[in-house]
């Protein structure tokens, strides 16, 4: 079975994975993130070429 370790960055912070299943989904990623940040669940979620991930919020607006 091949692996990979994601490097995570969020919120300031940063944490490597365990070696994690090449087949894992985007989707089990993101939703094994969530667990520590759930704003992310809803997030864009990118994964860079040297397996950093990162996260996009949506960006609201406050009302006055």
């Amino acid at each position: 079975m091949s692996t990979v370790v994601y490097t995570i960055q969020h919120n300031g912070e940063t944490i490597t994975t365990k070696p994690v299943s090449t087949s894992l989904s985007r989707a089990d990623i993101q939703a094994q993130v969530a667990r520590k940040w759930p704003e992310v669940a809803s997030a864009t979620m990118n994964i860079s070429a040297n397996n950093v991930v990162t996260f996009n919020l949506p960006q609201g607006t406050k009302q006055a």
